[in-house]
């Protein structure tokens, strides 16, 4: 399951120059907050919602960070190359089951494709 949540915070400008002031009015007198990062306490649990609202977070702890992998500098090197549109197979990683994408810059030749294939099963079995 998946939770979204859009802030809008208001901003200083008069009613008169702003749609959301000017939508929702009588909310401009309310001090509003925007919605705190998951933070973890000292025992690695995250806190509670209440005990966050007003502090100052960083989103270095959020969930959707963790097992990201970061770019080493052969990506960097190769990012112009590393694309959706220079995939041209792919393979299944034997040590983890995923599919792994072949990138080239131009579509492999018959023989380059048989070569692969030879190397690929010979290493498999």
């Amino acid at each position: 399951m998946f939770s979204f949540f859009i802030q809008i915070r208001k901003c200083k400008r008069s009613v008169d120059d702003c749609w959301f002031c000017a939508l929702f009015p009588k909310r401009l007198d309310q001090d509003l907050e925007w919605l705190p990062d998951p933070t973890t306490g000292p025992d690695g649990e995250f806190l509670l919602l209440s005990d966050c609202i007003g502090t100052e977070t960083t989103d270095d702890k959020r969930p959707s960070l963790d097992g990201k992998i970061a770019i080493s500098e052969n990506d960097k090197k190769n990012k112009s190359h590393l694309n959706a549109a220079q995939v041209r197979g792919f393979i299944i990683c034997q040590e983890c089951g995923k599919r792994r994408a072949i990138y080239c810059k131009r579509k492999l030749s018959h023989i380059e494709v048989c070569c692969f294939n030879h190397l690929y099963k010979a290493l498999n079995d």
